[in-house]
């Protein structure tokens, strides 16, 4: 990471605690409450011109508009995307820390 990033945005640390099973009935209320990493289901909006969220296949990193499965992204990049018309359609389990 650039130094800049750990210097002035928050980052996870310290101590953290497992969610395995979330019970949550609005995403965004979710990820304000839980600062980590979510593994969730993601369906892209069709009219971005740059995506927000990459995928990792055929061992490279893409940029792409389609659905995400199963993917862990940290909080703050999915309050982003839910900004830009994302919507998150489960939370499989979470790994928060105390802000």
């Amino acid at each position: 990471m650039y130094p800049t990033v750990q210097f002035f945005d928050e980052l996870p640390c310290g101590k953290c605690n497992w969610d395995l099973k979330p019970s949550y009935s609005d995403p965004k209320e979710y990820l304000n409450t839980h600062f980590g990493y979510i593994e969730c289901d993601v369906v892209c909006p069709q009219n971005l011109h740059i995506p927000l969220l990459p995928e990792k296949k055929d061992f490279k990193l893409i940029f792409d508009l389609t659905p995400k499965i199963k993917k862990v992204y940290s909080s703050v990049e999915l309050l982003r995307a839910l900004e830009a018309g994302y919507e998150i359609t489960s939370i499989t389990k979470s790994l928060h820390f105390d802000r």
